[in-house]
């Protein structure tokens, strides 16, 4: 159930993430740039960096549901596994931690790759 879930929240991660950064304004602004527009532009970023957290929340959120993804499918192959081979054990002492490590570390990991990412290398 986790892994369709994960699956689905990908999908919608993937449309709100194209609505965001593809959205009918910035395209038209894109097209009016020139190659000397583009040789002109210095490397200091803006001074309003407010108008790019949504971009970086929906790109980080979408890293995430892709990230969950492939944990889920790690869990699943454990899952399997617990079934076959340690039946002796309880199915609660086990699918708790299935849980957290489907949900829970991809969360870890996209943490610290979203605050590297801002701390070290916040290029918009």
């Amino acid at each position: 159930m986790h892994l369709f879930v994960s699956y689905m929240l990908r999908a919608v991660s993937i449309f709100v993430k194209d609505v965001v950064l593809y959205s009918g304004s910035a395209l038209e602004n894109m097209e009016r740039v020139t190659v000397e527009d583009l040789k002109s532009i210095t490397e200091a970023p803006p001074s309003n960096k407010t108008q790019f957290i949504g971009c970086k929340v929906v790109v980080t959120l979408f890293l995430y549901f892709l990230a969950t993804n492939y944990y889920w499918i790690l869990v699943e192959g454990l899952y399997l596994h617990s079934l076959i081979f340690m039946t002796f054990f309880s199915d609660r002492k086990y699918l708790w931690g299935f849980t957290l490590i489907g949900w829970g570390v991809p969360a870890m990991v996209v943490t610290v790759w979203a605050t590297m990412r801002a701390t070290f290398a916040d290029t918009e």
